[in-house]
Protein backbone atom coordinates (compact mmCIF):
# COMPACT_ATOMS: atom_id res chain seq x y z
CA UNK A 1 0.00 0.00 0.00
CA UNK A 2 3.08 2.38 0.53
CA UNK A 3 4.36 1.68 -2.83
CA UNK A 4 0.92 2.73 -4.29
CA UNK A 5 0.67 5.69 -2.25
CA UNK A 6 3.94 6.82 -3.48
CA UNK A 7 3.71 5.89 -7.11
CA UNK A 8 0.06 7.90 -7.08
CA UNK A 9 2.25 10.65 -5.37
CA UNK A 10 5.05 10.94 -7.33
CA UNK A 11 3.31 10.29 -11.09
CA UNK A 12 2.93 13.37 -12.47
CA UNK A 13 6.51 14.44 -11.49
CA UNK A 14 8.04 11.44 -13.08
CA UNK A 15 5.36 12.00 -16.25
CA UNK A 16 7.22 15.33 -16.50
CA UNK A 17 10.76 13.96 -16.31
CA UNK A 18 9.45 11.38 -19.38
CA UNK A 19 8.25 14.24 -21.30
CA UNK A 20 11.29 16.59 -20.69
CA UNK A 21 13.77 13.37 -21.91
CA UNK A 22 11.66 12.79 -25.13
CA UNK A 23 11.75 16.43 -25.54
CA UNK A 24 15.45 16.58 -25.26
CA UNK A 25 15.95 13.51 -27.16
CA UNK A 26 13.95 15.32 -30.23
CA UNK A 27 10.56 13.11 -29.52
CA UNK A 28 12.84 9.49 -29.05
CA UNK A 29 10.31 7.70 -27.23
CA UNK A 30 7.27 8.89 -28.53
CA UNK A 31 8.99 7.39 -32.52
CA UNK A 32 10.03 4.45 -30.69
CA UNK A 33 6.21 3.92 -29.25
CA UNK A 34 4.55 4.68 -32.45
CA UNK A 35 7.17 2.12 -34.27
CA UNK A 36 6.04 -0.64 -31.55
CA UNK A 37 2.29 -0.43 -32.49
CA UNK A 38 2.06 -2.97 -35.40
CA UNK A 39 3.89 -4.90 -32.93
CA UNK A 40 1.36 -4.80 -30.54
CA UNK A 41 -1.65 -5.45 -32.88
CA UNK A 42 -0.07 -8.28 -34.07
CA UNK A 43 0.82 -9.69 -30.60
CA UNK A 44 -2.95 -8.02 -29.02
CA UNK A 45 -4.56 -12.26 -28.51
CA UNK A 46 -1.09 -13.20 -26.77
CA UNK A 47 -0.64 -10.12 -24.60
CA UNK A 48 -4.98 -10.64 -23.83
CA UNK A 49 -3.99 -14.54 -23.15
CA UNK A 50 -1.63 -13.43 -20.51
CA UNK A 51 -3.58 -10.84 -18.60
CA UNK A 52 -6.07 -13.00 -18.26
CA UNK A 53 -4.23 -15.62 -17.19
CA UNK A 54 -1.68 -13.21 -14.51
CA UNK A 55 -4.98 -11.11 -13.86
CA UNK A 56 -6.89 -13.37 -11.38
CA UNK A 57 -3.66 -14.42 -9.84
CA UNK A 58 -3.05 -10.49 -9.13
CA UNK A 59 -6.44 -10.14 -7.75
CA UNK A 60 -6.31 -13.14 -5.67
CA UNK A 61 -3.29 -11.71 -3.93
CA UNK A 62 -4.99 -8.44 -3.45
CA UNK A 63 -7.74 -9.94 -1.95
CA UNK A 64 -5.52 -11.64 0.45
CA UNK A 65 -3.67 -8.38 1.73
CA UNK A 66 -7.22 -6.65 2.20
CA UNK A 67 -9.15 -9.18 3.84
CA UNK A 68 -7.35 -10.26 6.82
CA UNK A 69 -6.68 -10.95 10.32
CA UNK A 70 -4.13 -7.62 11.76
CA UNK A 71 -2.61 -8.18 15.19
CA UNK A 72 -1.37 -4.71 16.70
CA UNK A 73 0.56 -3.79 19.59
CA UNK A 74 1.52 -0.49 21.65
CA UNK A 75 2.82 2.01 18.55
CA UNK A 76 6.11 2.59 21.50
CA UNK A 77 7.30 -0.98 21.24
CA UNK A 78 6.88 -2.21 17.86
CA UNK A 79 9.49 -2.49 15.16
CA UNK A 80 10.12 0.49 13.05
CA UNK A 81 11.79 2.22 9.97
CA UNK A 82 13.02 5.63 11.16
CA UNK A 83 10.73 8.16 8.90
CA UNK A 84 12.01 11.31 8.17
CA UNK A 85 9.43 13.92 9.56
CA UNK A 86 7.91 11.54 12.18
CA UNK A 87 8.79 10.97 15.97
CA UNK A 88 9.01 8.25 18.13
CA UNK A 89 5.62 7.89 20.03
CA UNK A 90 5.52 6.69 23.52
CA UNK A 91 2.44 5.01 26.20
CA UNK A 92 1.86 6.75 29.40
CA UNK A 93 -0.90 4.80 30.50
CA UNK A 94 0.23 2.47 33.48
CA UNK A 95 -3.42 1.53 34.56
CA UNK A 96 -3.99 0.49 31.45
CA UNK A 97 -1.25 -1.90 31.19
CA UNK A 98 -1.59 -2.92 34.83
CA UNK A 99 -3.92 -5.65 33.42
CA UNK A 100 -1.61 -6.88 31.05
CA UNK A 101 -0.47 -6.42 27.69
CA UNK A 102 -3.30 -4.49 25.51
CA UNK A 103 -3.44 -5.62 22.13
CA UNK A 104 -6.15 -5.44 19.38
CA UNK A 105 -7.55 -7.41 16.98
CA UNK A 106 -8.99 -6.29 13.95
CA UNK A 107 -10.92 -8.66 11.26
CA UNK A 108 -10.93 -7.91 7.67
CA UNK A 109 -12.34 -11.87 6.78
CA UNK A 110 -15.34 -12.46 5.60
CA UNK A 111 -15.96 -14.74 8.87
CA UNK A 112 -15.88 -14.51 12.74
CA UNK A 113 -12.72 -15.36 14.07
CA UNK A 114 -13.00 -17.24 17.45
CA UNK A 115 -9.96 -16.21 19.78
CA UNK A 116 -8.92 -19.68 22.25
CA UNK A 117 -5.41 -18.34 22.91
CA UNK A 118 -2.95 -15.99 22.86
CA UNK A 119 0.35 -16.82 21.77
CA UNK A 120 3.65 -15.52 22.38
CA UNK A 121 6.75 -16.29 19.99
CA UNK A 122 10.68 -15.70 19.70
CA UNK A 123 12.43 -16.60 16.39
CA UNK A 124 15.57 -15.87 15.01
CA UNK A 125 15.10 -17.02 11.47
CA UNK A 126 13.91 -14.65 8.45
CA UNK A 127 11.11 -16.61 7.17
CA UNK A 128 7.48 -15.69 7.05
CA UNK A 129 5.77 -16.59 10.34
CA UNK A 130 3.06 -18.35 7.90
CA UNK A 131 5.58 -20.57 6.32
CA UNK A 132 5.37 -24.24 7.30
CA UNK A 133 6.95 -27.45 6.46
CA UNK A 134 5.40 -30.86 5.81
CA UNK A 135 5.67 -31.90 9.10
CA UNK A 136 3.98 -28.51 10.52
CA UNK A 137 6.95 -27.28 11.72
CA UNK A 138 6.89 -23.33 11.46
CA UNK A 139 9.43 -20.79 11.62
CA UNK A 140 8.23 -19.93 15.51
CA UNK A 141 11.72 -21.04 17.58
CA UNK A 142 9.47 -20.74 20.93
CA UNK A 143 6.50 -20.20 21.95
CA UNK A 144 4.49 -18.99 25.45
CA UNK A 145 0.96 -20.20 24.99
CA UNK A 146 -1.91 -18.28 27.12
CA UNK A 147 -5.58 -20.34 27.32
CA UNK A 148 -8.57 -17.58 27.75
CA UNK A 149 -10.89 -18.62 30.20
CA UNK A 150 -13.85 -17.58 27.59
CA UNK A 151 -13.36 -17.66 24.14
CA UNK A 152 -13.55 -14.13 22.17
CA UNK A 153 -15.77 -13.87 19.16
CA UNK A 154 -14.45 -11.19 16.17
CA UNK A 155 -17.02 -10.64 14.10
CA UNK A 156 -16.01 -9.76 10.39
CA UNK A 157 -15.58 -6.66 9.97
CA UNK A 158 -14.70 -5.25 13.66
CA UNK A 159 -12.07 -5.32 16.39
CA UNK A 160 -11.62 -6.41 19.82
CA UNK A 161 -8.66 -5.39 22.37
CA UNK A 162 -7.01 -7.72 24.66
CA UNK A 163 -4.50 -8.69 27.17
CA UNK A 164 -2.11 -10.54 27.52
CA UNK A 165 -1.10 -11.48 30.97
CA UNK A 166 2.65 -10.15 32.30
CA UNK A 167 3.73 -13.75 33.51
CA UNK A 168 3.41 -15.02 30.13
CA UNK A 169 4.72 -12.01 28.51
CA UNK A 170 7.44 -11.55 30.67
CA UNK A 171 8.66 -15.45 30.35
CA UNK A 172 8.79 -14.50 26.56
CA UNK A 173 10.64 -11.57 26.50
CA UNK A 174 12.86 -13.82 28.95
CA UNK A 175 13.40 -16.54 26.55
CA UNK A 176 14.09 -14.79 23.62
CA UNK A 177 17.26 -12.92 25.73
CA UNK A 178 18.21 -16.45 26.50
CA UNK A 179 17.92 -17.23 23.39
CA UNK A 180 19.87 -14.38 22.00
CA UNK A 181 22.79 -15.48 24.27
CA UNK A 182 23.13 -18.68 23.04
CA UNK A 183 22.63 -17.87 19.02
CA UNK A 184 24.14 -15.05 19.07
CA UNK A 185 21.61 -13.64 17.16
CA UNK A 186 19.39 -11.03 17.10
CA UNK A 187 15.43 -12.72 18.26
CA UNK A 188 12.44 -11.33 17.09
CA UNK A 189 9.53 -11.22 19.12
CA UNK A 190 5.77 -11.60 17.96
CA UNK A 191 2.16 -11.65 19.91
CA UNK A 192 -0.32 -14.03 18.12
CA UNK A 193 -3.66 -15.51 18.61
CA UNK A 194 -5.34 -18.72 17.98
CA UNK A 195 -7.83 -19.83 15.55
CA UNK A 196 -8.73 -23.26 16.61
CA UNK A 197 -11.74 -23.39 13.63
CA UNK A 198 -9.03 -23.18 10.92
CA UNK A 199 -6.35 -24.25 13.07
CA UNK A 200 -4.45 -20.79 12.31
CA UNK A 201 -2.23 -18.45 13.95
CA UNK A 202 -2.22 -15.01 13.57
CA UNK A 203 0.95 -12.54 14.55
CA UNK A 204 1.30 -9.23 14.80
CA UNK A 205 4.40 -7.69 13.51
CA UNK A 206 7.57 -7.30 15.05
CA UNK A 207 8.01 -6.38 18.49
CA UNK A 208 11.23 -4.35 20.11
CA UNK A 209 10.95 -6.75 23.41
CA UNK A 210 13.23 -4.66 24.89
CA UNK A 211 11.32 -1.74 24.48
CA UNK A 212 8.12 -3.79 26.07
CA UNK A 213 10.58 -4.80 29.34
CA UNK A 214 11.08 -1.11 29.73
CA UNK A 215 7.61 -0.47 29.83
CA UNK A 216 6.97 -3.40 32.33
CA UNK A 217 9.59 -2.32 34.10
CA UNK A 218 8.28 1.38 34.62
CA UNK A 219 4.92 -0.37 35.10
CA UNK A 220 6.22 -2.10 38.00
CA UNK A 221 8.50 1.14 39.55
CA UNK A 222 4.39 2.66 39.62
CA UNK A 223 3.42 0.07 41.81
CA UNK A 224 5.94 0.60 44.37
CA UNK A 225 5.72 4.01 44.51
CA UNK A 226 2.07 5.22 43.97
CA UNK A 227 2.09 8.28 45.30
CA UNK A 228 4.66 9.59 42.66
CA UNK A 229 3.02 12.17 40.89
CA UNK A 230 -0.40 12.76 42.29
CA UNK A 231 0.89 15.87 43.56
Amino acid sequence: MKMIFWLIFLWPLLIGILIMIDVASNLWMTKALFASVPFLSASLSSIIALVAEVLPLLADRISVYLNKVDVEVLSSIREKAIVIGHGEQFYESPKILEKGLPFIVKNRTRRAVVVSHIVLGVTTLNIPLNFRTKSGSSPIEYEEEYTLNKWVVVQSDSSQILQAPWKKVTNAMKKAEEIARQTERRPKFFIGIYDPFPNRKFWSKEINHRALFSEFASLEWMKKHPEWGKE
